[in-house]
């Protein structure tokens, strides 16, 4: 998955040393494995 955010919006949506990134990370592979799939998110 790809979210694309605007410049000025990405460190409020990466976080405080990421923490925001990788919880949205953490839900999207548990969704994807609860759908027998592999998920990964990148920030752009």
């Amino acid at each position: 998955l790809r979210l694309e955010v605007a410049p000025e919006d990405k460190g409020k949506v990466i976080g405080r040393q990421g923490r925001v990134a990788q919880s949205m990370r953490v839900l999207l592979r548990v969704a994807a494995v609860k759908q027998g799939a592999h998920a990964t998110l990148e920030i752009v």
